[in-house]
């Protein structure tokens, strides 16, 4: 590549793959002079340097180039990751308080294949969504970091991109180009999803500016993402080695705005009883666990009683409102260990 680019002759390149084989043959032998307090790749480069002085330093000043720009790159997307990462956590952090918020509320589901779901499990399934995009993006961000450290000959680790190591280079790539596919994609997508069901919550609400502000926010967004999809499967007019990285940063402005939306609306919504006419209580309105339209007909319907829908229903719930507990005692746990 560096040939064809113009940067060293095709007569450099013999010289310069001479003397790294003469390096290398010092090296198998124990003749090699290992400079302390330097890393390999400046060890060779000095040696390579004094066999073929000119072809040498150019092939250093074209490889130093490249490394900069991927190492600010690669910098670039582990601070990005962090604040993905973030913003995530903050969302589901939201997403868990509104379901304990309302326990037990059993809310129309026009979107799954059922006419209702307790409102915690739809919720426990986005949060649980949400935190497998997180460990993905953390997976992105650890394969990043562990080509930054490179053993010297010493044994001892030195924090540098300058390896002359292609599996090294191709690795952190790949591990953008995750990351970049990650937010195009899969994140994308489950915003979507998420904007989806909580659109259908607007309809039993409680008049809210803030709440009207963020779903209409979410709304532009989800079209936002959708035109950047269809921009990806556009035909022959479409070229997506000139416009992959154009996407990605349209993505990448609109994820976080739609993540910051899902989150106030989230945060300023409450639902309003009067607006669920068809979702009645079930058993006594003074059990704390079942009143304020707790679980549907459909419910009893299909347990067959009243009572064994209180059991089923309650335990259910508990159960739900447990894992969700759990995710935030897990977070405050990771937390403090960080």
């Amino acid at each position: 590549m560096i040939i064809e680019e113009g940067f060293i002759s095709s007569y450099a390149r013999d010289e310069i793959l001479d003397g790294l084989e003469r390096i290398e043959k010092d090296i198998e032998d124990g003749k090699f002079q290992w400079i302390n307090n330097k890393d390999i790749r400046t060890n060779i480069m000095e040696a390579l340097v004094d066999i073929v002085e000119g072809p040498a330093k150019r092939l250093d000043a074209v490889i130093s180039h490249y490394d900069q720009m991927l190492t600010v790159l690669n910098l670039w997307c582990n601070d990005s990751i962090d604040k993905f990462v973030t913003q995530i956590k903050e969302l589901q952090v939201e997403l868990v308080l509104l379901a304990v918020r309302n326990e037990g509320l059993v809310v129309p589901c026009f979107n799954r294949n059922a006419y209702c779901i307790l409102l915690g499990d739809m919720l426990l399934s986005k949060v649980e969504q949400l935190e497998n995009d997180v460990s993905r993006l953390l997976s992105c961000k650890n394969k990043m970091e562990s080509t930054r450290l490179t053993p010297n000959p010493s044994g001892s680790n030195v924090c540098s991109m300058n390896s002359l190591c292609n599996g090294c280079l191709h690795h952190v790539h790949n591990s953008i180009m995750d990351f970049g596919n990650l937010i195009v994609g899969d994140i994308g997508h489950d915003l979507t999803d998420l904007e989806n069901d909580l659109h259908t919550l607007n309809l039993w609400l409680t008049p809210n500016d803030e709440v009207t502000k963020s779903l209409h926010l979410m709304w532009g967004h989800k079209i936002d993402l959708g035109i950047i999809e269809i921009l990806g499967h556009s035909g022959s007019i479409y070229n997506e080695a000139a416009d992959s990285s154009k996407r990605f940063l349209k993505a990448y402005k609109v994820v976080p705005e739609m993540i910051k939306a899902a989150r106030e609306f989230v945060r300023n919504l409450f639902f309003n009883p009067e607006k669920f006419p068809s979702f009645p209580p079930i058993g006594s309105a003074g059990d704390p666990k079942l009143a304020g339209f707790r679980a549907s007909k459909d419910l009893e319907r299909l347990y067959g009683g009243e009572a064994a829908v209180r059991q089923d229903f309650i335990s259910h719930s508990d159960d739900t409102a447990g894992k969700l507990l759990d995710w935030l005692r897990r977070l405050h746990q990771s937390e403090q260990r960080s």
